[in-house]
């Protein structure tokens, strides 16, 4: 078990020279040109969805809400919470071997029923926790950051900043609020300090696409590539800001940025506190856990990776008590639909073997929608490692090869990191800036791991 405080640390894959000189501060102005987007008006669909105090996003069914002292494990697919134990600070994140914890200090894997210690030291109580895409693990707590790596824990720390109040990490980038934004590159060798913006930030978001969103004193800035954050024209003061799909609080109004502009909600912003993968925003007002979202996306439990044998599938569509109808389809074809609760079942004897798609529209007076999801049929072809080495070494070794913290050069390292392989490459996040993964090579990837990592 390691703890260390560096300055220079991590990795990633990049060309660049490390400059190991001293950061070059540049003295920079708050900038005087801003951004005009249009803004519209929109219809929030809102659900409460537990009594919370606090709550960490898990997955976007999965929750830790602390009710007072209490903290619940809530998995929206089962009838009842888990009660975990008394807590005054509670955190959570998904990995491969099941839903990693800080509680109070004491980092625990969490199994679906048990608890079990890890042997990963902190050194003081953590806040929050997050998971990059190359499935790096990053936890803050009192003012401070570190980075998770197996059994290691290893701090980031500046010599002239004593304390980190808020970071957005991405895989090549890393950036600081402490409070003046702190812009840090990853590579191989460590973290080398590439910019600086002199200006005091209060909220930081990274959205999917890389871009950076920042509040300084009221407003809300962009920050896109290598250049320097430019004002985004609002019509009100601005107070916080969350993504990947960004979420903006106002003193007035929520307001939800896509396509190259917002949409506006009359309703107070305060208690934001992330966003699932669906893009819903989570927020607790008066001990409540509300779910904003513009449509209403279903999300589905139980779905494996190849449907082999029937398999029934629970289904959670956001706000069901405002739900007129659900529909499901594989392809074209209706499939029978089980209420109280929702429920349907795929069977793989009637339907050919490959890819499908499951469609789920919903229709309500609150707006209709409709959900898509793949779907593997019958068992994938017999894939042996060699097939993955080579596809690894075309794609993934010059990132992550040998001595990194997301090491693919093995069939071990494979098959530790193989949920987030599978999302990344299926969603063209990886490899970085392509080319991406063809269906083939992603569905190679699905058949090694059905067959048991041979």
């Amino acid at each position: 078990m390691v703890i260390s405080s560096v300055w220079l640390l991590l990795f990633a894959c990049s060309d660049r020279q490390v400059d190991r000189a001293d950061a070059v501060v540049r003295d920079i102005p708050p900038p005087a040109l801003s951004i005009e987007t249009d803004i519209t008006e929109g219809l929030l669909l809102t659900e409460q969805v537990s009594s919370c105090s606090a709550v960490t996003s898990i997955t976007a069914h999965q929750f830790l809400c602390r009710d007072g002292t209490d903290v619940w494990f809530i998995d929206e697919a089962l009838e009842d919470p888990l009660l975990l134990g008394t807590y005054t600070l509670a955190a959570a994140v998904r990995t491969d071997a099941g839903v990693m914890m800080a509680l109070d200090g004491e980092t625990l894997l969490f199994d679906g029923t048990d608890l079990h210690p890890m042997t990963v030291p902190v050194p003081v109580p953590i806040e929050s926790m997050t998971r990059t895409a190359s499935d790096t693990i990053w936890m803050s707590g009192a003012g401070r950051l570190f980075e998770v790596k197996d059994d290691a824990v290893t701090e980031v720390s500046l010599d002239t900043h004593t304390t980190i109040h808020a970071f957005a990490a991405a895989e090549e980038t890393i950036h600081l609020a402490v409070p003046e934004l702190v812009t840090v590159s990853i590579t191989a060798e460590g973290l080398t300090v590439t910019s600086m913006w002199d200006t005091a930030v209060t909220s930081i978001a990274l959205a999917d696409n890389g871009d950076l969103w920042l509040v300084a004193s009221g407003r809300l800035y962009l920050k896109r590539g290598e250049g320097d954050p430019v004002e985004v024209d609002m019509p009100e003061t601005i107070h916080d800001v969350v993504g990947p799909a960004i979420w903006v609080q106002g003193t007035h109004s929520l307001y939800r940025f896509h396509d190259g502009g917002f949409t506006s909600f009359p309703l107070m912003g305060d208690g934001m506190v992330g966003v699932d993968e669906y893009g819903r925003l989570l927020q607790v007002r008066e001990d409540q856990l509300r779910r904003h979202s513009e449509d209403r996306p279903v999300v589905i439990a139980g779905l494996p990776d190849s449907v082999m044998v029937a398999e029934t599938l629970t289904l959670l569509p956001s706000d069901p008590g405002s739900l007129d109808a659900l529909k499901v389809w594989v392809d074209d074809t209706p499939l029978a639909l089980d209420e109280a609760p929702f429920q349907v079942t795929v069977d793989p004897e009637l339907l050919s073997e490959g890819e499908h798609t499951l469609r789920f529209f919903t229709e309500s007076s609150k707006g209709d929608s409709l959900t898509e999801h793949s779907l593997w049929i019958g068992a994938l072809s017999d894939v042996q490692w060699p097939e993955i080495e080579a596809l690894s070494e075309a794609h993934c070794a010059r990132c992550h090869g040998g001595e990194t913290l997301t090491d693919l050069s093995t069939a071990e390292g494979w098959e530790q990191h193989i949920e987030t392989i599978i999302d990344v490459v299926t969603d063209q996040e990886m490899p970085l800036g392509g080319p991406y993964l063809s269906d083939d090579e992603i569905i190679m990837i699905r058949a090694w791991k059905h067959g048991g990592f041979q």
